[in-house]
């Protein structure tokens, strides 16, 4: 069994630096999706899963990233057009 599958990476511009954005699920296909942003320095700085919401990291929560970073809430609830999908094939 897998334990976290990434499916898609971003870079997230803000107007005050830059994050780096990785989101996947739980190998196990019953696990919650997840989703993390990191500085470019390799900080993680908020990570949550969706299903229940739970967040840490540095930035404990998006307000506080959207603040720190100058990114705007739809830039991290949407993807952008440049975001790297990831494809996994059949074993």
């Amino acid at each position: 069994m897998l334990s976290n599958v990434v499916v898609a990476m971003d870079c997230v511009e803000g107007t005050q630096g830059s994050l780096v954005s990785i989101g996947g699920y739980g190998g196990c296909g019953a696990c919650a999706e997840w989703h993390g942003y990191y500085s470019t320095a390799g900080r993680l700085e908020q990570y949550s899963f969706d299903n229940n919401q739970r967040s840490f990291g540095s930035k404990g929560s998006r307000d506080e990233l959207i603040k720190a970073y100058g990114v705007t809430k739809r830039q991290l609830m949407s993807e952008s057009p440049a975001v790297k999908r990831i494809v996994y094939g059949q074993p």
